[in-house]
């Protein structure tokens, strides 16, 4: 007897598979990647170049496919609240949280946006309430974010100089990721690629003047490493994980495009560990471990059997 999932997953197609993988390399490794750049150029600087980039290449994209930028009312509003939540604000706080946070660490704080989108879920959409298993699920899950900021929240009570603060940054941009994936639900009718490319010229104007005021480009110190690691953030950990992921919505659907949700985290530690040369701090895997399993619980659906 076989379920219908497990059907399903045995007829997908290895490129499936393969848009799968590539996206949580994408978007993996970021938080290694942000780690390079930071080592010249402030974190306000790295954001604008990165959403002026990436604004580029999927409004050119949408340009050379004939698609012209939607411009109505609700579209408008789609561009501002995901040009917000969806990249300006979170790439902020990640980038600045990492100043003082390893990548790896970093990538295992976004297993909270999956977790944070649960809870908006059950105030905003119709259908996604907390059932007692979505309510385990996220209890457990939470288990694992106090197991990952208890011993630096109980520093910080001590009068330690600690990493909270910085920790609290990157997991304050998670939940914009959360905030996000509702607008992105509840997004007018329209060319995906270039909606994205609308919301991300938005955060491009809201983040790169602002910097290049502050931080004067006579004044910056960007090396060949760092023009490379933002060159690279705005290709390759932007838009082109943006269109990848359409494709593969389009391709497989949303559920099995869910999945980098629980990928993306791991990726990330491994990438700190091996390349970055983090340490791999044991609390990580146990709270990784908790949250993830919270969400699997939480978005865990029954299935019929199929002869």
């Amino acid at each position: 007897m076989a379920t219908n999932e497990e059907a399903a997953e045995a007829a997908r197609p290895a490129a499936h598979w393969l848009l799968l993988m590539s996206l949580v390399a994408l978007w993996g490794s970021s938080p290694a990647v942000n780690k390079v750049a930071l080592e010249g150029l402030p974190p306000s600087v790295i954001v604008g170049l990165r959403m002026a980039i990436a604004a580029v290449l999927l409004l050119g994209l949408s340009a050379v496919r004939g698609v012209r930028l939607p411009l109505g009312r609700d579209h408008l509003v789609f561009y501002v609240l995901a040009g917000i939540f969806g990249s300006a604000l979170p790439f902020f706080l990640i980038t600045w949280g990492q100043q003082a946070v390893p990548s790896g660490l970093t990538a295992v704080f976004f297993a909270i946006m999956p977790l944070s989108t649960l809870l908006l879920a059950h105030f905003w959409l119709a259908g996604e309430r907390l059932s007692a298993r979505r309510t385990t699920g996220f209890s457990i899950g939470f288990l694992g974010i106090l197991v990952l900021v208890g011993r630096d929240a109980l520093a910080e009570l001590a009068g330690a100089q600690g990493l909270l603060i910085f920790e609290l940054s990157i997991m304050a941009g998670a939940f914009c990721y959360a905030i996000n994936a509702i607008v992105a639900r509840l997004r007018p009718e329209g060319d995906l690629i270039a909606m994205a490319g609308g919301a991300t010229l938005l955060s491009a104007l809201l983040t790169l003047p602002p910097a290049l005021i502050l931080h004067p480009p006579a004044s910056l110190g960007l090396t060949p490493s760092g023009t490379i690691a933002v060159l690279s953030l705005g290709l390759f950990s932007t838009a082109l994980p943006t269109v990848l992921f359409l494709q593969l919505v389009t391709l497989a659907g949303a559920s099995f495009a869910s999945m980098v949700n629980y990928l993306i985290p791991v990726w990330g530690l491994m990438v700190g560990v091996t390349v970055m040369g983090e340490a791999l701090q044991p609390r990580a895997v146990a709270a990784l471990l908790l949250i993830l399993g919270g969400i699997m619980l939480a978005e865990r659906r029954p299935v019929r059997k199929i002869e």
